[in-house]
Parts: C-alpha cells; sequence; structure tokens
C-alpha cells in the first residue's frame, strides 16, 4: 500500500543540496496556481495536487531521487497535456519562495480581481481584507487566504442588500480552463448494481462512499467513516485494534468491491469514448479519505492527533490493500471541527 503525505522522496535542488518533498507547500503552490486561474474551488485543486504527488512518487520510486526542475518540468507537462497550460504556466511562474506575499492592497488585489464577479468592489474589498489582516497582525498571507477573507467580507457587505454573494461562478472561469472544469465520468449510479449486497450497505449506510470520478487526473476517492463502521459492528468506546480486526477485514472486502466496479465503469466509459487505458499503465489510484478520524482517535482509542497517524496507519497496513490504494491522510482537529 502506498503512503501519500509522507515526504518519502529526495528533490534534489540547483545549488547541490537536497531535501525531502513537502506535500503540504506543494498543495499549497497548486492552490495559489488555481486560484491565479479563476480555479477557486479547493477540492478541485487538491484533487489536482494529490493525483500530481501520486505520478511523482511513480516516477521517484526504487529511491530514484527528482531534481526541482525535473518536477517543474512534470507538473507542467501533466497540465498541459489536461488542457490545463494556463495553470501549468502559473505553476512555473509561482516559486514555493513566494507562496506568501505582503499583506498589501497592492500584493492582494490582483488575485482578488480574479475571484471577484462585479468591477466596482474589488478596490473596497481589499481595503477592508488589509484591515482584517492588520487587524489579525498577519504580515504576510497566502492567496489562499487573502481569497477566503475576500469572501467573508463580500457576504457581509452584501447579503442584506443583494441577498447573494458577488463571487465568481464556475461559469466565469476564463475559456481554455472551463472546458475541464470539474467534469465527472463517472458517478456512483454508474456501477452501484455491479456492487455485492453486502457492500452496498456499506455504501448506503455512508461507511464506504465513492465519489465521482473526473476525466481530469481520473482517480477514485472514497470516503471511510470509522465511527459508522464501530456502529455496524456494535463497537463500543473505548476499543483496541483487535476488537477492530474483524471490522476492518470486512470494510477491506467492501473497499475492494466498490474500487473493482468503479475502475470497471471507468474503463468502460474510456473505452466507449475510443480512449482506452494505456497498456501498463495500471489501475488508476484510489485515495481513501476520513472526513471524522480525529474524531474516532479520541472517542474510541482514547490517543491524541499526534500519535494517531502511526496507529491508523498499521491499522491499514494490516488490511494489506492492493499498491494504488493510498493510504489515510489525518486530518488537522480543526478540519475535524469543521466538517462536524
Amino acid at each position: 500500500m502506498i503512503k501519500i503525505s509522507d515526504s518519502a522522496f529526495t528533490i534534489l535542488c540547483d545549488d547541490g543540496s537536497s531535501r525531502v518533498f513537502d506535500f503540504e507547500r506543494f498543495r499549497s503552490r497548486i492552490s495559489a496556481a488555481c486560484l491565479a486561474c479563476g480555479m477557486d474551488d479547493p477540492l478541485m485543486s487538491d484533487e489536482i495536487a494529490f493525483s500530481l504527488e501520486y505520478a511523482l512518487r511513480r516516477i521517484a520510486s526504487n529511491g530514484k531521487s527528482i531534481t526541482d526542475r525535473e518536477l517543474e518540468y512534470y507538473v507542467s507537462k501533466a497540465l498541459e497535456n489536461s488542457g490545463l497550460a494556463p495553470l501549468a504556466m502559473e505553476f512555473l511562474r509561482i516559486s514555493e519562495a513566494g507562496l506568501f506575499m505582503p499583506a498589501t492592497q497592492e500584493s492582494i488585489s490582483g488575485i482578488i480581481e480574479r475571484t471577484l464577479k462585479d468591477s466596482d468592489q474589488p478596490q473596497k474589498v481589499c481595503e477592508q481584507v488589509c484591515a482584517l489582516l492588520k487587524m489579525m497582525n498577519v504580515p504576510k498571507c497566502t492567496p489562499g487566504l487573502a481569497v477566503e477573507l475576500a469572501r467573508f467580507v463580500v457576504e457581509m457587505n452584501n447579503s442584506k442588500k443583494f441577498g447573494q454573494s458577488h463571487l465568481a461562478s464556475k461559469s466565469d472561469v476564463s475559456p481554455k480552463l472551463q472546458a475541464s472544469w470539474n467534469p465527472t465520468l463517472v458517478c456512483l449510479e454508474d456501477f452501484f448494481q455491479h456492487i455485492s449486497q453486502n457492500s452496498q450497505s456499506f455504501i448506503l449506510e455512508r461507511i464506504a462512499y465513492p465519489l465521482p470520478i473526473r476525466t481530469l487526473f481520473s482517480s477514485v476517492s472514497i470516503e471511510i467513516s470509522m465511527p459508522r463502521l464501530c456502529e455496524r459492528f456494535s463497537i463500543t468506546p473505548p476499543t483496541t485494534e483487535l476488537v477492530l480486526f474483524p471490522a476492518m477485514q470486512a470494510l477491506r472486502s467492501a473497499l475492494l468491491d466498490i474500487s473493482d466496479a468503479a475502475l470497471g465503469a471507468y474503463a468502460a466509459r474510456r473505452a466507449a469514448e475510443n480512449k482506452p487505458t494505456p497498456s501498463g499503465a495500471g489501475p488508476i489510484p484510489v485515495f481513501l479519505k476520513f472526513p471524522d478520524l480525529n474524531f474516532f482517535l479520541q472517542e474510541y482509542l482514547r490517543i491524541s492527533h499526534d500519535n494517531g497517524m502511526t496507529i491508523i496507519s498499521e491499522i491499514f497496513s494490516d488490511m494489506q490493500l492492493p499498491a494504488n490504494f493510498s493510504a489515510p491522510e489525518l486530518n488537522s482537529p480543526k478540519e475535524d471541527q469543521k466538517q462536524s
């Protein structure tokens, strides 16, 4: 089972030094490039970042290192081949050192103007965003933070007057990007009937729920609820890894059944569109997402967020999932609170 976002491969810098691959900084760079192109959907930018990282890991397999220039080449080429040439250009323009910009009106005005719909609003919104950053004593910020604050300011200013936000909608994305914007290639309805009745119950109970497969950077994402899994098997807190073992084996069978059906529908759709999967390419990646994992760790296993990843990785390692499955990514406690 592969591990996503564990900084397992090395990047060789131009000055001869080396560093481990930092996924969070890579994801921030992709997010900043997406925002610069008018793509303000964080789910889409995360999907692009995870899929690109998966491709980089395959390139860097067997202990091979990647240079900075090679990383930029591979990423920009993948984006261009997916019809996202403007995004590739922005990615190359935004260096890792340039992810943070001064919290001034001159620095953030451009990104806000590309996000807001009305031409008479950005200047006022920029002033209010800068005032908020100054009040929070934040000298520098990321493009994502500037956009989120702008979103908040616009909603507060206009919700009563207009009844809706003035943020750009998906239809406002530039024409070069709009054709590839969040297209769904395969959805649950396309393969639900090909899943066993037992695995269907896992989906209906939202224990393991597959998300749509996109045309852009195709991958299977399955949201897993560990608390609901425990409820299905009458496991009450506190519990142990040994007690969880039978439930995890049942979850493994459901995950394999769901992913096989989803991959089969994906292959069938590509064949129908005369786009067969290249031979030797292997199956597309399967990402496991755990929106309430921190709650499970604290409530059921009674362990902290900092110690949780090691335990969870061991539990899923024992499941012996195929190589194209990602290891679970642990949300921060704040992210869990937002989702709850």
